[in-house]
């Protein structure tokens, strides 16, 4: 998987998002807030440029202390959220 074109992260009065600037006629999905967990996953997946479940999911785990199970869950539900609202491509 990879970023989409156009999908950066910003800090907006303290909160991260993510600005799909490619995305100008749904707004719901231009700006998506992220919580410290998805921040980490998504500037991970910039410094990989392509990255997949397992990648993100040891890096998850080298970071933060939590289990394998937990961490896969983490990540798979987030890359899935990412592909629906279209900010990575597979």
């Amino acid at each position: 998987m990879k970023i989409k074109k156009g999908c950066s992260l910003y800090d907006v009065r303290g909160r991260k998002v993510i600005v799909n600037e490619e995305q100008e006629n749904d707004s719901s999905n231009r700006l998506i807030y992220l919580n410290e967990t998805a921040e980490f996953l998504w500037q991970e997946a910039e410094q990989q440029q392509t990255f997949d479940v397992a990648s993100l999911t040891n890096a998850l785990l080298a970071e933060y202390d939590v289990d394998t199970e937990t961490a896969q869950t983490s990540v798979e539900r987030t890359l899935n959220e990412w592909l629906q609202i279209g900010i990575i491509l597979s």
